[in-house]
Parts: C-alpha cells; structure tokens; sequence
C-alpha cells in the first residue's frame, strides 16, 4: 500500500490508542506497521480526494490473516471489501485479537478503514547483542528493543568536526556565522547529540506517522531517546529561554541513510532562527519593527528570482490564524535577505579559491532563486537554489516559523522565522570535496591543505586530491525472507519486512568508510515461488591505501553473513 493515511480519527478505548483514518491516495507513505484499528464507516464521512480500494492491506510484519482461510476472511461486500479489526498500544509490539466469529459482512454502503503507520517494533535478530547500556560523551543510557545504533556510529559522537581548527565543516561554519552579528544572534555548538523523541519529533509537529521516525532512518538508544536527526531539536529549548533576538546552532545529527559519496550516517548542520517580540517592539507594530531592521541590512547585486507570492492558501499557506498577511510577508523579507546575503558570502569565496588554483578560471554571475517548499515547522516556506558552474543547487531550507512553537514555548507574544543548511553540502561545495567519507579522515595529506584556514579566510582554497586508490567491485545476491500465502502452498517474499538502508548499515557496520558506494543493480520475483531476489553492487575502495583483492574478500565475506545474521536473508 503506497498510500497516504488521512482523516484520523481517535476513538480511545482504555489505555489503548485507538485510530481509524481512510486511504488517500496523496502519495507515498512509509509501510504499514502497526494495525491497530478497523470499522466500516458510512461512505458520506469521506471528501471527494479519498480514493477506495477494494481488497485487505497487510502489516509490515507480515501477510495479513484476513487472507487466509480462517474465521478472519475475508468477509465479501458489495464494494468487494474485507472487514475486521486488531488493536495495539501506540508504543508496544503489534498485538492481535480475533474476530467474534458473529461478524457481519459489511454493506455495499460502507468502506473499510485502515489507521495510521508508526514505527515497526524491532526484530530479535536485531537487538541479539544489544548492550545493557551505552556511553555518549560521558554521560550512561539505557537502552531497550529499540536500540538500532552500531559501535561504527558511537565512535563518531565525540569527534565534533565544527569545532574541530582548520577543519572544512569547522571553515564552513566560521564563514557562515560571520554573516549574521553576534548582537543579535547568539551561538550554541556544543548541544549534546542525544535527545528525546519529544525534543526531535513531537515539538517540532511531526506527525506520530512521520518517515522520520521510524527505525529505519533514524539511530535510537531506546524506545524515548535516539541521536538527534537535526539540529532542530533544539529549538523549543531556545525558543523558551528566549535569551536572545537571534541564534545559531551548529551539531552532529544522525541519520541511516544509503551508502555513497554524498551521503554519510554523521553529518553537520547549522540551524538559525530570529525573533520579535510584539510586546517590546515600538507602538507594539512588529511589522514596521521588522522593516526597520531589514533596512540595517547590506543589499548585494546577484540576480534573484522569487516568481511565487509570499504566500498561497494550497501550495505555502499563511498561518491566518496567527499572522497577518503584512506580518508573514515582513518575516520572510528580512529571513530571505539574510539567507541570500549569507549565501553570497559562501559563493563568493568559492569563487575566489577557484581563481586561486586556475588562474584561467571564468567567473559567472551568481543566481538565486527561491521554490516554495514544505516543512513541519515553518509555514510558508522556501527552498534556496544556487546556479553555480551550470546547475541548479539545493542550498538550504527554511521559513516562518509556526506559532505553535512559540505558544508551546510560552512565548506566545513572539514571531519569526528560521532555516537550517548542511555544512558538509556547502563544504563540498566550496572546497570542491569530491567525497563526503573525506571529512572524515585523519589523512594528513588531506588535512594539511586547509591550515591556517581559519585565522585567515582569504587564505580559503580548492581540495587537490591525492591519489585515488582502484576500486573494487563486489556483488552479493540473495533472496528476501518468505512467508506462506494463502493455503500455506506457496511462499512469497515478505518485502515489508526489508529496509534498504538496513542493508546498508550492516555494510558500514562491517567495512566502515572502505566503502565508496552501495548500488541496487537488479532484482525480479520468481515466476512460480513468488520471491524476491536482489542483488547490490558493493564498491569497496579506501581513501588511504590500495586494497588487495584478498581484503576486499574478507570485507565482502563478512558482509555476506552480516546480511544473513541481521536481514535473515538467504544468500545466492
């Protein structure tokens, strides 16, 4: 089911969280992997976007029993629908009850619906090693079921490469920070990377049926508390201490995510944020206050392109019941003049360290433009796209920030806006770093090319690669695990159950940064069994050494059985 779950609707029955919501077809959503809740519902409950869908919908953990010959189903209808129901706490594994064997089919006049999706209780091959507890810079946690985070990932915590002198992330920083004034914004860079799921999902608005949230995407400790998956879990924390107009925070977030040379577990980002209180601003005119401050910034002469109103009911909806039109489009004024004079600043060096290294480089005009966006936490917002060396690059996201945070807060009075920006992006960008894996790296023919960087920024200079050692391609080819369909005569594979990038954990987990990139080359079903092959392309290269052949094997064997221990695949 590929299917966006809307409409919810709590029904609470004890401790248990109840929902119901119907299928929309409005794009993808995560699988399914609690069921928690089924009833029929009068047709007349449901919009004209709501699209049906005849048949059962199965539970990530497996094929559901409605499609077995049992007393579960199906129960035919006039719309071609089954019926039934499961119940599940909101935290707990996925739990079951049978129907009452009474049950009536439903009536041509009635719908199925399905609940929310949530994250997929851990599997016991998972956590077979899981430690009783962990260290994060210093300080004990307990974990549980839900611990998902590698030793590989743990061993980065404390290694803070913003803070780290003449680093790239820490250069990137420095340049980014330099643009917007102490006075004003205060700096925060030594949060801690653990958070709770509250700090990290809930305060900021995440829907409980988020992607983000599941185990899949992000590290967890335990059921309540993982590494942060960006620096915004922390911006109620400030938002209520309110100890200055501004701030910026720089940190390590952490996310599970593919395998190649733009991507990494760890990375760094900077979250920025200003405010106005409508309580301490003149005559209390917060828009005439916002303009004046608009008016103290510099203006620079790079072609910008804003073809979108600053606001639009369905595509970038102003928060009317908070904002004015005249204080929304004050807000982002001041919050895109900022950000494209921070942005000019960054281009700007980057421009000159390309002069630097060849003295026939060509210089282009810088373009900006902005494209409207979504985020759970601002509204309206805006995407940054650079037109540098003949693309179109995605530079940072932000926007008004929603009211709800502040009045979550208590700081009701205030309003403003916020953004957040990769500093591995931009440090690619700007020092033409070909391979994210490189920040990391204690290579000093890599280091060494950014020294002094930091005292003295006009010293800021293209990466020269070193040499690049020969890849090594491997393949590993292996079938999904299986379940018995109806009848328990065939098999077919259970792909709920598979999450590419847990595959991709289990290769960093096993050959760490040798590995350049991890690529899905084929897969099919088998024709009469109904299961799943797949077969990755595994390419294993060092940033320090040549591998021989013999390493890359023993790399590559390891792999292998880490697949089958952890994923319970079946190698072919």
């Amino acid at each position: 089911m590929q299917d966006v779950l809307e409409g919810i609707l709590k029904i609470g029955h004890g401790q248990f969280l109840c929902l119901s919501a119907a299928v929309a077809s409005r794009g993808k959503v995560p699988p399914l992997h609690h069921i928690v809740y089924f009833r029929p519902v009068s047709r007349s409950r449901l919009d004209s976007s709501y699209t049906l869908h005849n048949g059962w919908t199965t539970s990530s953990r497996g094929q559901c029993h409605a499609g077995r010959a049992s007393h579960w189903g199906p129960f035919p209808c006039g719309d071609g629908l089954c019926h039934g129901f499961a119940f599940a706490t909101r935290r707990t594994s996925w739990r079951q009850t049978e129907l009452d064997q009474s049950s009536q089919p439903l009536s041509p006049s009635s719908i199925l619906l399905l609940l929310c999706s949530s994250p997929p209780p851990p599997s016991a091959s998972s956590n077979s090693s899981r430690p009783a507890t962990i260290e994060v810079n210093g300080k004990t946690y307990t974990t549980d079921e839900w611990y998902n985070v590698p030793q590989t990932v743990l061993t980065l915590t404390g290694r803070k490469l913003h803070l780290q002198k003449d680093h790239p992330v820490a250069i990137t920083r420095q340049i980014i920070e330099s643009k917007f004034p102490t006075a004003t914004y205060k700096r925060y860079n030594e949060f801690d990377p653990v958070v709770s799921t509250m700090e990290n999902f809930d305060s900021l608005g995440f829907p409980p049926d988020h992607v983000g949230r599941a185990r899949s995407d992000t590290y967890y400790i335990n059921e309540t508390t993982l590494l942060r998956t960006h620096t915004s879990a922390h911006e109620a924390e400030l938002f209520r201490a309110s100890a200055s107009d501004g701030y910026l925070i720089s940190a390590d977030v952490y996310r599970r995510d593919e395998v190649d040379r733009s991507h990494y577990p760890v990375f760094h980002q900077m979250e920025g944020a200003r405010v106005w209180d409508r309580t301490k601003v003149p005559n209390g005119d917060v828009v005439a206050a916002i303009y004046a401050d608009l008016a103290k910034l510099p203006t620079h002469g790079v072609k910008v392109e804003d073809p979108n109103p600053p606001h639009h009911p369905e595509r970038n909806p102003l928060q009317s019941e908070h904002h004015t039109p005249e204080e929304a489009e004050a807000v982002a004024a001041h919050l895109k003049r900022s950000l494209e004079l921070m942005v000019v600043e960054i281009f700007t060096r980057a421009k000159q360290a390309a002069a630097r290294l060849d003295p026939n480089y060509v210089d282009e005009p810088l373009r900006v433009r902005w494209i409207e966006a979504y985020f759970p936490f601002t509204s309206p917002s805006w995407e940054m796209e650079v037109y540098y060396q003949g693309d179109w690059l995605e530079v940072l996201g932000c926007g008004v920030s929603k009211q709800e945070l502040f009045i979550n807060a208590d700081q009701p009075q205030q309003l403003g806006w916020a953004f957040g920006i990769g500093l591995e992006r931009i440090a690619m960008l700007l020092f033409q770093i070909p391979d994210i894996r490189l920040f990391w790296s204690k290579d000093e023919r890599f280091l060494s090319q950014f020294t002094g960087v930091q005292d003295d920024l006009d010293k800021l200079k293209r990466f020269v690669p070193f040499s690049k050692y020969p890849a090594c391609w491997k393949d590993v080819s292996f079938w999904l695990r299986s379940t018995s369909a109806a009848g328990g005569n065939t098999a077919v594979a259970n792909v709920h159950d598979f999450h590419e990038n847990d595959l991709m954990e289990v290769v960093r987990d096993v050959a760490g940064d040798v590995v350049e990139d991890v690529q899905l080359k084929d897969q099919f079903t088998h024709p009469k069994t109904g299961r799943m092959s797949m077969c990755y392309r595994i390419n294993y290269r060092s940033l320090e050494k040549t591998l021989t052949n013999e390493e890359a094997n023993d790399f590559h064997e390891r792999v292998r059985q880490g697949l089958v221990e952890k994923l319970g695949v079946e190698l072919r």
